[in-house]
């Protein structure tokens, strides 16, 4: 309690003086503000389209490689649908015909894909990949509807996302 009352006291006996030169108005202040603000997000929003960027391009790759192992065991016809949760967080549904997905040897795909998630795993980028059969098509507005807005293009060699 001494403490308290002692820094009290110093602080009593204290006078200062504030220059009238280091004044300014409210609309300075709130101009400063405004500046220091925008100019301090720019960077910020360089980074995360960067980011954003550089883990779709990661999307296309992993994905494309779960397609090409599945062609490569004769699972064939696949298309994939990408769902992005936040600028991290990505959720690609990649199609197989139903009597390929019946296919007891479907069941090392999984594996497949479970190593490839764990093999990519990072604190800024995270994939998670699902399998949707199907006998006669794709209900492509249920996905858009689920979030998955994105279909993977490969034509011309291209790989990249279209909505």
């Amino acid at each position: 309690m001494s403490a308290i009352i002692a820094a009290r006291n110093i602080c009593q006996n204290r006078h200062f003086q504030i220059s009238r030169e280091i004044i300014f108005t409210g609309d300075q202040v709130i101009d400063a503000y405004a500046t220091g603000n925008s100019e301090g997000l720019k960077p910020c929003q360089k980074d995360l389209v960067f980011s954003f960027d550089r883990n779709i391009k990661r999307c296309s790759l992993y994905t494309i490689d779960i397609i090409r192992h599945l062609t490569d065991i004769n699972f064939l016809g696949s298309e994939a649908f990408l769902k992005i949760e936040n600028p991290n967080y990505y959720r690609v549904m990649i199609t197989v015909k139903e009597v390929d997905f019946l296919n007891p040897e479907f069941l090392n795909v999984y594996g497949y894909v479970s190593n490839l998630e764990d093999k990519v795993r990072k604190d800024d980028f995270y994939i998670e990949f699902s399998f949707l059969d199907y006998t006669t098509g794709i209900n492509r507005t249920r996905l858009i509807a689920d979030g998955y807005i994105f279909k993977l293009n490969d034509q011309d060699e291209k790989n990249t996302w279209r909505a």
